[in-house]
């Protein structure tokens, strides 16, 4: 992972990621400052946490040349799809803004959600409404006055869909926490140097 972000980070890039959870109407943001090492073991957990695929898909961005200094690519829309090993999609709603410096080198990411959705394959839904179907006419058959609301065969279909592998902000914990530690690390980086 290091090799791969050296191609691409300068070696003193600064990398943001703002991450945002909605739960109820609560909304709450962390964010988190990586250097290109450090982002190297974001990239490198994600993928041991189950991430097999992650797609951005920027819609109407700009580029803004700096002169000698560079050039900025900025949009607002950014979709990121993260594929999880399970079937489960993240689909987060983002703005991104890359500087590029004048070898054409990443100098600084900036990352914020604005919201995600996880999404579910079909057959999880297909498999809980066919065993939530066939359990609320069984419990009729029974008698049940509450069609079902508490039948154990009812409840013990919704072990049919499958954990979730994120945290509210989106991401997997393996990756808030490594996301922590990073940081963690570049602050007493800094300082150990004063």
């Amino acid at each position: 992972w290091l090799q791969l972000i050296n191609q691409f980070f300068a070696p003193d890039a600064i990398i943001h990621f703002q991450l945002t959870c909605e739960e109820n109407e609560n909304v709450k943001t962390r964010s988190f400052e990586l250097n290109p090492h450090t982002l190297a073991h974001y990239f490198y957990f994600n993928r041991k946490s189950g991430i097999i695929k992650q797609c951005y898909s920027m819609e109407n961005p700009t580029e803004h040349m700096l002169g000698p200094l560079g050039r900025l690519l900025e949009c607002d829309t950014t979709t990121v799809l993260d594929v999880h090993k399970n079937g489960t999609k993240v689909h987060h709603e983002a703005g991104l803004s890359i500087y590029f410096n004048t070898q054409n080198l990443i100098d600084l990411w900036e990352f914020r959600t604005h919201t995600h959705i996880e999404l579910l394959p079909r057959v999880f839904v297909d498999t809980l409404r066919n065993s939530s179907h066939h359990n609320t006419m069984g419990s009729k058959k029974l008698g049940s006055g509450k069609g079902g609301d508490n039948h154990p065969k009812l409840n013990s279909s919704m072990t049919l869909i499958p954990e979730s592998p994120v945290t509210g902000y989106g991401v997997p914990e393996q990756t808030i926490r490594t996301l922590e530690i990073s940081e963690t690390l570049n602050h007493m980086k800094d300082i150990m140097a004063y």
